[in-house]
């Protein structure tokens, strides 16, 4: 009879308060009302309103360790968006820990990243999430223009990071483990359409892989000039035949009252 050995590490971070912390709970509750309508005659729904919610707790901490004036910086968030049935937890959680303008960062949503909304190319006044999934005006029932969070998401994972702030701005690289690929053009996977084939239950063999983002924000030393750049990939995945990747960058300047910015995401 064969044996079975399972080989399990674990390794483990714990903070709790101490004299030397400081510590702070804020909280937001935000009570919306909403009303849409359509007129066309293929729309799925002539209209859309009600009431909305969301309500918020952050609880952070910091202070030094006794090792060499290390400091830290710890929280998270319990974010319930309306009557929430997915986790609470999944935003600002982190363990930062800090040595003069170095940063390591055990954390999800919570450092630079490329899956925000960096908007330096404004559409007509909104931002491109804005125009994102609105359902009910049209046949299909979306009407989906833009991706706000592309490519592996390894921001929206927890990820180890290291941040470095100089002069000119942030540069960061971070890697996760197991990444949550989001790219919007996966065709060779199960039955997913090409436009909603991130992973998810069901989808055949596809197995999340590990994937890492390197990225940079900052002025470049000019006033009033904002750049970021991003690149994220993660290790090729067998049930898909491309590698999911994304490039994000940006550019805006603002010069008094006016501002000008171009922003580009290419996903594979």
């Amino acid at each position: 009879m064969k044996k079975l050995l399972v080989t399990t590490a674990l390794a483990g971070l714990v903070f709790t308060g101490s004299a030397n912390a400081q510590t702070t709970i804020t909280g937001e509750l935000r009570i919306n009302y909403g009303a849409a309508a359509a007129d066309q005659a293929t729309a799925n729904l002539k209209s859309q309103r009600g009431f909305g919610a969301e309500q918020q707790l952050n609880v952070q901490t910091k202070g030094k360790l006794n090792i060499g004036g290390i400091e830290y910086a710890a929280g998270f968030a319990i974010e319930n968006d309306g009557e929430q049935s997915t986790t609470l937890f999944n935003e600002n959680t982190y363990m930062d820990f800090i040595i003069g303008n170095t940063t390591l960062s055990l954390s999800r949503d919570h450092i630079q990243r490329s899956d925000t909304d960096r908007s330096f190319g404004v559409l007509l006044g909104y931002s491109p999430n804005d125009l994102n999934s609105q359902s009910g005006f049209s046949a299909s029932g979306n009407t989906t223009r833009f991706q706000q969070s592309p490519g592996p998401q390894v921001g929206q994972n927890f990820s180890a990071a290291i941040l470095q702030k100089t002069p000119i701005g942030t540069f960061s690289a971070a890697y996760t483990p197991t990444a949550t690929e989001n790219s919007g053009t996966r065709t060779t996977a199960s039955t997913q359409s090409s436009s909603n084939a991130s992973e998810r239950t069901g989808e055949g063999n596809v197995t999340a892989e590990s994937a890492y983002e390197i990225g940079f924000t900052g002025d470049l030393g000019v006033k009033g000039l904002d750049v970021y750049a991003f690149r994220g990939q993660e290790k090729q995945r067998a049930a898909y035949a491309t590698q999911a990747f994304v490039n994000n960058y940006g550019i805006k300047y603002t010069m008094g009252e006016i501002t000008a910015g171009y922003t580009q995401k290419k996903i594979c």
